[in-house]
């Protein structure tokens, strides 16, 4: 994925991470989206030839992020043919659970916001449909939250969207390799994608929702993983503040405290995660370090292993979360929200007036937009 590490570095004194540089996605779309769509992988492979996917679903999801997979199971579970498209080679969309050093890192959403219960675990086990064992055990990721939805469904990877179009007896999603058509479609792009205009829609969107689009911003997190040989803070303490020179501060969870494993998660939004976006790795760790190391003493160990992520410059997110601007409201995400001519669905954080910026804002929407295509099914 673009602007993210794929693999945990390891570093030295010298040099504590060394990066990599991804490569962009491109390609073009070409053709009468009346007549049938014509998709083209990139410009270099312009001449080769593809012909339109032969299956023949209820309805196309795209996207199998928490949204698209509540849907897409949702769906399933009542007895339609779902086909869910991904453009990542990974599902979960921002939830990412990378387990690359042995170990759940939470490399995208990690907190369960708005549950008013005293214990939510058995809130949780019935809403996601895990056992409490599952939802209690630290070794396991959040991604345990989606992975029971997915055991039966058509899901197709490294399927980038281009173009979707829909008129009055069905949907049809163009990707880089193949088209396909169902009675109904379910986006679940995240804002800032839409935002891009890197998909395309026919019939244009309405006004309504154009208007969202643009008022509406995506927020940014990003965070910082630094896992040591061993702790040299106090275990007990569940955060760790470091001082900057202009007299903010910078907050560290102590993952040991929950995991016992001796990592510090720094979570950085606004300035510092726009930042991060263009700041080498190195340059964000040895800017982590200076503080540690005068909050601590120069004889603290190296980190053996950094994380940073660039959900800014994932192409397939642009962005964090979605967050209102001056000129936004709830009726903005009401109307990114609305359905198309009972054709084209819209799900996604994005489209929840109550619980936008949420993993289970997110996933409510999923099953309300199920629940509509049910209902005419």
């Amino acid at each position: 994925m673009r602007g993210e590490l794929e693999m945990g570095h390891k570093v030295s004194r010298r040099t504590f991470i060394k990066t990599g540089v991804a490569a962009t996605v491109s390609g073009l779309f070409l053709g009468d989206v009346t007549g049938g769509l014509l998709p083209i992988e990139t410009a270099q492979a312009a001449s080769v030839s593809h012909k339109s996917n032969t299956t023949s679903p209820d309805v196309i999801v795209v996207g199998a992020g928490i949204s698209g997979l509540a849907a897409a199971h949702t769906l399933q579970k009542n007895g339609l043919k779902v086909v869910v498209l991904e453009a990542r080679d990974r599902i979960g969309g921002r939830i990412w659970t990378d387990y690359a050093n042995g170990y759940p890192t939470e490399l995208g959403a990690s907190w369960m916001h708005g549950i008013q219960y005293g214990d939510p675990i058995p809130y949780l086990a019935e809403m996601y449909e895990l056992s409490p064992d599952i939802v209690s055990d630290s070794s396991q990721g959040f991604d345990q939250l989606y992975r029971k939805w997915t055991e039966n469904l058509d899901i197709r990877q490294n399927q980038v969207v281009h173009q979707i179009h829909h008129d009055d007896s069905s949907v049809k999603i163009a990707t880089y390799s193949d088209v396909f058509q169902a009675k109904y479609g379910v986006v679940t792009l995240p804002l800032g994608v839409l935002k891009s205009g890197s998909v395309t829609f026919s019939p244009e969107l309405s006004e309504s929702k154009k208007t969202a689009i643009t008022r509406l911003n995506t927020g940014l997190m990003n965070k910082l993983y630094l896992h040591f040989p061993y702790t040299f803070w106090e275990e007990d303490q569940k955060t760790i503040s470091l001082e900057r020179l202009n007299g903010s501060k910078d907050e560290f969870l102590n993952l040991y405290k929950y995991t016992n494993l001796p990592i510090l998660l720094g979570s950085f939004t606004a300035a510092t995660a726009a930042s991060m976006e263009k700041w080498s790795d190195e340059r964000i760790t040895n800017q982590v370090m200076e503080g540690l190391m005068q909050k601590y003493g120069s004889s603290i160990p190296l980190p053996t292993v950094s994380r940073v992520t660039r959900w800014g410059s994932d192409p397939y997110a642009l962005g964090s979360f979605t967050a209102h601007s001056s000129a936004s409201s709830a009726e903005d995400i009401l109307a990114l929200g609305e359905s198309v001519n009972n054709r084209l669905f819209f799900a996604g954080e994005a489209t929840n007036p109550h619980h936008s910026a949420s993993v289970h804002g997110a996933y409510m929407t999923g099953l309300r937009e199920a629940q509509k295509i049910i209902s005419l099914a």
